[in-house]
């Protein structure tokens, strides 16, 4: 019998969106039966479906915040989730994470599983807004079994403000498609250089950043 996995995620475009599907797809498909929730629409929609993977649009999940949207959001998923009977509730980024673990609690399902890709507040934000997001993941820490970060920094400060208690944490590494990364080799070098307009013999240097 597989274990049967819901993925919820806010947004299903590049970043945590990019980071849940190459997850979900480096699962096993003959141990795993992977679900991923999200709002309609979003380029990676149509990549997972073809992988083989079901997708569930959701009528009610945004990211803004929004009381009566949010509400039903839990509704709606709690609805799901309790009709499939899911083994594992995976939610990734903050508006996904909270929706989707109450509505895991009030499913009754057994294991809960959120993903931080960053923290959901900064230290140049109001500081009552500041506090109150932090509250309110201390209140989630308590419904989920088990953290995974993309860094050990964003882990190390999720144990610091007591968000999540050190045994309950991982930091991982973002699954990576190597098939989607080109070799390096003479004739690509020289193709990159004919797109960027670098002569050949001229030293290049590159960043990469965010």
């Amino acid at each position: 019998m597989t274990t049967r996995v819901a993925q919820v995620i806010t947004k299903f475009v590049a970043g945590a969106g990019g980071i849940t599907l190459r997850g979900s797809l480096a699962l096993d498909p003959d141990r795993f039966s992977v679900t991923i929730f999200a709002p309609a629409g979003g380029p990676f929609a149509d990549k997972a479906q073809h992988a083989g993977l079901q997708v569930v649009p959701l009528s009610h999940l945004a990211p803004v915040l929004s009381a009566r949207g949010d509400l039903r959001a839990v509704r709606e998923l709690t609805a799901l989730f309790t009709s499939k009977k899911f083994d594992i509730v995976h939610t990734h980024s903050a508006k996904a994470g909270g929706v989707g673990r109450v509505a895991a609690q009030r499913a009754g399902l057994p294991a809960v599983v959120h993903s931080f890709h960053g923290l959901p507040f900064h230290e140049f934000q109001a500081p009552a807004r500041r506090k109150a997001y932090i509250v309110l993941e201390r209140r989630l820490g308590r419904i989920t079994d088990q953290f995974l970060t993309d860094g050990a920094a964003v882990a190390a400060e999720a144990v610091r403000l007591r968000i999540a208690p050190p045994e309950r944490i991982r930091a991982i590494a973002s699954p990576i498609d190597t098939a989607e990364i080109i070799p390096v080799t003479v004739a690509s070098r020289a193709e990159a250089r004919r797109l960027l307009g670098v002569p050949p013999d001229m030293h290049v240097v590159g960043t990469v950043g965010r």
